[in-house]
């Protein structure tokens, strides 16, 4: 029982130095680079490379979130335009409301525009 005592205070009276002693540790690509502030020389570590379901995780979200811009973008867009024809067809402006959906590629928003400006004026 005295040997293990021995020990024990041998292991404790170590333990300060032990933890007074600091690593670093940087990451460049699979490997890990560590050095201690003791003195010694870097110490090379080879760490498993990250799973591929991380980066195709990561990709399917920017993917998602490109997708989600994407379509408020042209939500947004749909919405000025139709506005900007909108206001041409109250001012009037058939030819000139026509032409603008037609340039914007909204075939829709031109048949709407003829419907609504062939129609003859409510009396």
């Amino acid at each position: 029982m005295f040997k293990v005592s021995l020990a024990a205070i041998a292991v404790l009276s170590m333990a300060p130095s032990a933890l007074a002693q600091s690593v670093i540790c940087n990451r460049v690509g699979n490997y890990t680079y560590c050095n201690g502030s003791g003195g010694g020389s870097g110490i090379q570590v080879t760490t498993p490379p990250p799973h591929e379901f991380d980066y195709a995780a990561m990709a399917a979200l920017a993917a998602q979130r490109r997708q989600q811009r994407y379509e408020q973008q042209q939500e947004q867009d749909r919405q000025a335009l139709a506005q900007q024809v909108g206001e041409l067809v109250a001012s009037g402006h058939c030819d000139d409301a026509r032409a603008t959906a037609l340039r914007a590629g909204n075939f829709d928003l031109a048949k709407q525009v003829d419907g609504v400006c062939a129609a003859p004026a409510p009396h």
